[in-house]
């Protein structure tokens, strides 16, 4: 069960003993600048608030075939801070039919398992997938939903397993839509979307533009997930930025794993570093390496990958 450690007047300041980064918030391609969210925790499941101070950056490999030497500054852009005290969350997974080469052993189900089991008995979620060729639930055109909204994990879990399997094309912005429009039926805060695909677009009659103005005006954040190199990454970037959530690109399946648990990490209690490169990298360039900060007293390192579209 999760628990957020806050320190109370006159109590001894919770120190943590390990660092997540969970996605990127913010990029800016012009300048070489990336904003990263970070969280602290306590033991493995335990998040803690706190200062970030002495943040640093470091570049240990490069998607490029040239050799180049990267140097990177780090900034803190926020300190951690919880983002609420439960979560109302959807679970949006991609069923089209490149999931059956793209995640061949479902993995995807594996993966979004992590962010059940993180879940308190305060929080709730609901999962739901999308394709061309399943029935939607209706009321909604392009979401078949699995599981409504419960806290009940055992059934979340057995949805996501529903949830997984690949027919159809992809319409991944009507399906934001509709993730969307679902958690505005249910009450609750911290109102979020986890959602994930394999693909371009090619079947939805709306856009990136319409899922960020149908988020914002719910108060929804979309916390976007892009599986291997065809998918719209800046597309699946701007959504995430615009609503405050976080957007990661992995290459395969097997880098799923332990994704949702940081994203979970992202939903709770998060803060920001923003670092920037030199020289300006190249379009489609990968950057991998290492973040340090401190927290409450505590040297913290996790590593990073940051993407920058073609």
């Amino acid at each position: 069960m999760l628990a957020l450690l806050t320190a109370c007047p006159g109590e001894p300041t919770i120190v943590p003993d390990k660092a997540s980064f969970n996605g990127v918030t913010q990029l800016d391609t012009v300048a070489g600048k990336a904003e990263l969210s970070v969280s602290a925790l306590k033991d493995e499941t335990v998040l803690t608030r706190g200062t970030i101070t002495n943040a640093s950056a470091t570049v240990t490999s490069t998607s490029l075939q040239a050799q180049q030497t990267f140097t990177v500054r780090a900034e803190v852009c926020g300190n951690i801070i919880p983002k609420g005290e439960t979560i109302t969350g959807l679970l949006t997974l991609d069923s089209t039919g490149s999931m059956g080469s793209n995640d061949p052993t479902k993995l995807r189900a594996v993966a979004a398992k992590d962010f059940v089991v993180r879940m308190s008995g305060q929080d709730r979620a609901a999962v739901a997938s999308f394709d061309t060729s399943t029935a939607p639930t209706a009321p909604y055109t392009d979401l078949t939903i699995w599981q409504n909204f419960s806290s009940d994990k055992p059934l979340l879990e057995t949805a996501i397993d529903k949830a997984t399997f690949d027919r159809g094309d992809t319409n991944v912005w009507d399906a934001g839509i509709d993730s969307v429009a679902l958690l505005k039926t249910t009450s609750g805060e911290n109102k979020i979307v986890v959602l994930l695909t394999d693909g371009e677009d090619n079947r939805s009659s709306n856009d990136p533009e319409d899922v960020i103005e149908s988020a914002n005006q719910e108060t929804t954040s979309i916390y976007t997930i892009g599986l291997g190199r065809s998918i719209n990454a800046r597309e699946l970037l701007e959504i995430a930025s615009a609503t405050g959530g976080t957007f990661n690109q992995v290459n395969e399946a097997d880098d799923l794993i332990g994704l949702y648990d940081s994203i979970f990490n992202a939903t709770r209690a998060s803060g920001c570093i923003e670092i920037t490169f030199q020289p300006l990298p190249s379009p489609g360039a990968v950057l991998s390496g290492n973040l340090t900060f401190t927290v409450n007293g505590a040297n913290l390192t996790t590593a990073y990958t940051v993407r920058f579209p073609d």
